[in-house]
């Protein structure tokens, strides 16, 4: 997978339930309870992805 919040949104990937979606949607419902609750805040996934991107920064900056 690249990473998280990369620019590839032209992208397509298969979302089961449904089909084949632009990568930044499928992420959205994979990483949000959008698509299953009409719910943008992040599920558990959503946290550790974010979680993750915010420690990769830091390490980053040092």
């Amino acid at each position: 997978m690249t990473e998280p919040f990369d620019r590839q949104w032209w992208r397509r990937v298969d979302l089961p339930g449904h089909g084949r979606v632009p990568i930044r949607v499928a992420r959205i419902c994979t990483w949000t309870w959008m698509c299953s609750r009409v719910d943008i805040h992040p599920n558990d996934q959503g946290y550790r992805v974010i979680g993750d991107a915010v420690l990769t920064a830091l390490s980053r900056r040092r």
